[in-house]
């Protein structure tokens, strides 16, 4: 007395009935559709469905299907790939992602686009002194500042062993100046609870006010950005007072 489609996912159903109407209108078999089933305990199982038009004894169209459940299949593709797109040791993007989506978005319309370099300061140190797990645990205290200090439309992503970046879209240098300097208020307080292993995060910035000029290129100026900061902190002076400067302004942190 029920519907086929009377447990299946709202998103599914719709193709679901458009696959099994296009089996009784044709005598072709047709690649599997794909489909997911809510179970008796609530949760959603995929099942693949092929089937085929015949007729009864009493020469009435009726389908044979055969519909397999491919959970196991599909969980294991969502885990691929977000192994392909994701740093498995930060869970921020990679560098793949990064690179994908600097491509795509430089070419809308979400400009001001400003982008942030990021490189975590004397990581080689700590994994020569202290070991490689002491070194992880500042990568990752590392990406959950960043991931935690910006907003949810932006993408960070972790892009080298010890090198970070950011897309921050409808961001002019002056907001972008403004999250540098909340990174950096974060890293402060993170080091405050944490004294025996402190962090120290060299960031460079470059705006493009709008599309005329690559984001690759605008991405080579905040590395470049980011260098200088490092060359001030090896001379001792810290990352967190080289905050970039407001949109024109002749100081590091800030291209136009």
């Amino acid at each position: 007395g029920k519907d086929c489609t009377s447990n299946v996912h709202a998103e599914d159903a719709g193709p679901l009935q458009q696959y099994i109407d296009k089996l009784f209108r044709s005598d072709r078999t047709y690649r599997a559709i794909e489909y997911r089933v809510r179970d008796k305990g609530g949760r959603w199982q995929w099942y693949a469905l092929t089937g085929s038009r015949a007729v009864d004894e009493n020469q009435e169209p009726i389908l044979i299907c055969i519909a397999r459940n491919i959970t196991y299949k599909k969980e294991y593709e969502e885990q691929l790939k977000y192994l392909s797109l994701h740093d498995q040791l930060t869970g921020l993007y990679n560098r793949n992602y990064f690179e994908n989506e600097l491509e795509r978005i430089g070419k809308g319309r979400d400009y001001p686009i400003s982008l942030l370099c990021c490189d975590l300061d004397k990581l080689k140190v700590v994994n020569d002194t202290l070991g490689h797990q002491a070194g992880d645990a500042l990568l990752q205290a590392c990406g959950n500042i960043l991931k935690n200090s910006l907003r949810a439309g932006d993408i960070v992503a972790r892009v080298g062993g010890d090198e970070f970046a950011a897309i921050l879209v409808n961001t002019d240098a002056q907001r972008a100046a403004a999250i540098v300097a909340r990174i950096n208020s974060n890293i402060d307080a993170y080091n405050q609870k944490s004294p025996g292993l402190p962090l120290s995060v060299s960031i460079g910035c470059a705006t493009a006010v709008h599309g005329l000029r690559s984001l690759r290129e605008v991405y080579k100026e905040a590395d470049a950005r980011m260098y200088d900061v490092k060359k001030n902190f090896r001379r001792g002076t810290n990352p967190s007072d080289l905050s970039p400067a407001g949109e024109g302004s002749d100081l590091p942190g800030s291209i136009n």
